[in-house]
């Protein structure tokens, strides 16, 4: 099987190189229905962008190399003052009408602290820790807070925030969303970036709470699924989040019976990806992951892709849905890329 990963990761990576975008942004989609292709059309993200990178860095491979490189100047660029981003891009129509969020904001700063601010101090910490309830858990959209008040960090940031206070109430009024939204992969996602700490305590212990519940779809209107989520909490535990690390039976457990007989998992090659990254993660020998694996290399497309899938919505209702073939890839890549480095 060896022969096969490798040649498979050959494409893939070819196929993602010959993708990437001179300004080093992969491309996203969306679409009104969760295989991207009713209406699909381009709508530039660097939210994209960070979980493709992010899959390209947890396998060494010489071809991303520069891949890597010119996605981490795109994000850098897309970086607003205070050390946020917004989910669209500077470019895009929409950019200006809508508050940064939390889950763009953590991924790309993760990104970055493993590339270009290794070993730095991060003075950005404060917008996030202000952006919180009560109950301690993490909103998915940066606003004024009377939390950021302790946070002088926060102060670039949120003039950002309140350029335009009609815009951001137009956002609000209009949209599926509130400024109070509380989901659970964002939360995951925070954890990724700031891990373990005093001030993460309550919002791991939700995370584990909606997993022993069985409520992780009805906890996330954006990604409504549980395989995202598990994913999710596989990475924080890969960045060393050990309050994560605990979960690793509890996922287990769940996942398998998300389980189809061909190896597959919620009928499409992207949950499928997710779930063989938490199977190589955490049961690399088990029997189950080589079947998810085979299963991967047998849908991978003539061009070294994998079809496209929704990773997340717009809402409850799933009026719109976004994702694309780079980013699919990506997710398979990271799976294929571990079960190599393990096994070879």
């Amino acid at each position: 099987m060896q022969d096969q990963v490798q040649g498979a990761l050959r494409r893939g990576l070819k196929y993602l190189a010959e993708k990437q975008l001179s300004s080093g942004e992969f491309v996203t989609l969306v679409a009104k229905d969760a295989d991207i292709i009713q209406d699909a059309v381009y709508d530039g993200s660097p939210f994209t962008t960070s979980h493709i990178l992010s899959s390209l860095l947890e396998f060494s491979a010489p071809e991303s190399a520069e891949m890597i490189a010119k996605g981490v100047k795109f994000l850098t660029e897309s970086e607003l003052e205070g050390g946020i981003w917004r989910f669209w891009n500077k470019e895009h129509p929409g950019h200006e009408n809508t508050p940064p969020d939390v889950d763009a904001t953590a991924c790309i700063r993760h990104i970055l602290r493993l590339t270009t601010h290794k070993n730095a101090a991060d003075p950005y910490e404060g917008i996030l820790f202000g952006n919180r309830n009560q109950k301690g858990l993490f909103y998915t959209w940066i606003v004024k807070r009377w939390r950021h008040i302790f946070s002088p960090s926060s102060k670039g940031a949120l003039r950002i925030v309140h350029s335009s206070p009609e815009r951001l109430k137009s956002f609000f009024t209009i949209g599926q969303v509130t400024a109070e939204d509380i989901d659970v992969v964002v939360n995951a996602n925070a954890l990724l970036y700031l891990g373990d700490r005093s001030s993460t305590k309550r919002a791991a212990a939700w995370i584990r709470h909606v997993i022993e519940t069985g409520q992780e779809e009805t906890s996330d209107r954006f990604y409504q699924s549980k395989i995202a989520l598990y994913y999710a909490v596989m990475r924080c535990t890969s960045a060393g989040v050990k309050s994560m690390a605990e979960l690793r039976p509890l996922v287990l457990k769940n996942l398998r019976p998300l389980r189809a007989a061909d190896g597959s998992y919620g009928g499409n090659c992207q949950d499928t990806a997710l779930a063989a990254n938490v199977l190589c993660f955490w049961e690399p020998d088990a029997p189950e992951t080589f079947e998810t694996l085979q299963h991967l290399l047998l849908t991978q497309r003539e061009d070294g892709s994998w079809p496209a899938h929704a990773f997340y919505y717009g809402g409850w209702k799933r009026v719109r849905a976004w994702g694309s073939p780079e980013l699919t890839t990506g997710f398979c890549l990271e799976a294929l890329g571990r079960y190599y480095q393990e096994t070879k």
